[in-house]
């Protein structure tokens, strides 16, 4: 655990972060909640913890709400940027990770937005500038699940004509768990590196960058570091903002699965064609059973303003997409 949080504290001091103002921690200082909230249901309420104000969310069956939750007020931000949310909350009850670990599969299972939303989590959703939500972009549900009170962290991408953003927050039914927020925070990041967590150090538990996939795709922890898992399966990378005619470097350090070939390429948004057009040149091919880097450049065809890495049948520790210079 220390060295994975060693990483994620590394790996935020290498990106530029400049935060961003909301008024998602007004209800701390003030105790209204109306302050942060935009929306909320019953069985929300500011309670006092140590001295402080925090938003507590009881439990979902004790109210008898199916969906019980609230959105914080929107916040002002800018298209094809790439941002940090950290959320710092509690849970108290007993689906945590720490006495039920069979929670990890469910909370994979919701990352990847198949299931497993039975579990309390939040979701950013995305906002254009006439008020509408820009429903195709909305990332799937994350969730809160660790024993006691952490710091719970997402990477993404705002997708282009995005003017705002609600961060939306529910603990779903049938979940004993009592939910406390402390403080949540919002950051626009930069660096050369373009894609999400390129070397997975978020943790086994935090798929922020991959969203979208086949059935057997997983994080997983080996010899103390987290790699992605394809086995006789593959996972795609969420869309990246590109411009035509710039260059890039694809970086990717893997191994192939049992009995089959492991492959890293780059794509447009379609899922279908490469972003070449012809797949055998876009594409990184592992046949070694020990991990190895391999690397290519592309550049950005015409028409082509977002990418996804393409991840399939093997194990890979780092996948970097870099900007030329």
């Amino acid at each position: 655990m220390k060295k994975t949080v060693l990483a994620v504290i590394m790996a935020a001091a290498a990106l530029g972060a400049a935060e961003v103002p909301t008024l998602w921690n007004e209800t701390f200082k003030s105790g209204k909640l109306n302050d942060s909230l935009k929306w909320r249901t019953r069985g929300v309420t500011v309670e006092k913890v140590d001295g402080v104000n925090v938003i507590s969310m009881a439990k979902s069956d004790a109210v008898k709400i199916k969906d019980m939750g609230f959105n914080l007020k929107n916040v002002k931000v800018e298209p094809g940027k790439m941002y940090k949310l950290t959320i710092t909350a509690s849970v108290e009850g007993p689906d945590n990770l720490e006495d039920m670990p069979m929670l990890g599969r469910l909370l994979q299972i919701s990352n990847k937005a198949k299931a497993g939303k039975t579990l309390a989590g939040w979701r950013m959703l995305f906002i254009n500038n006439s008020g509408k939500h820009l429903a195709t972009d909305s990332r799937p549900w994350c969730c809160f699940v660790r024993k006691g009170k952490a710091d719970y962290v997402q990477i993404f991408y705002t997708p282009p004509q995005t003017g705002e953003i609600v961060l939306q927050i529910k603990n779903h039914g049938n979940v004993s768990n009592v939910l406390k927020f402390y403080k949540f925070s919002l950051e626009e990041i930069n660096g050369d590196v373009r894609n999400v967590n390129p070397d997975f150090s978020l943790g086994v538990n935090n798929c922020s960058g991959y969203s979208y996939g086949g059935a057997k795709w997983k994080l997983i922890e080996e010899n103390g570091k987290v790699v992605m898992q394809c086995n006789g399966s593959w996972v795609m990378g969420d869309p990246i903002p590109v411009k035509p005619g710039e260059k890039y470097i694809l970086t990717a350090t893997g191994a192939k699965a049992e009995n089959d070939t492991g492959a890293v390429s780059i794509w447009n948004l379609s899922g279908k064609n490469s972003i070449s057009g012809k797949r055998s040149k876009s594409i990184l091919v592992f046949r070694k059973d020990s991990y190895e880097t391999l690397s290519m450049e592309f550049i950005v065809p015409e028409n082509v303003t977002r990418i996804r890495t393409y991840l399939s049948r093997g194990k890979f520790s780092e996948v970097k997409l870099i900007r030329a210079k």
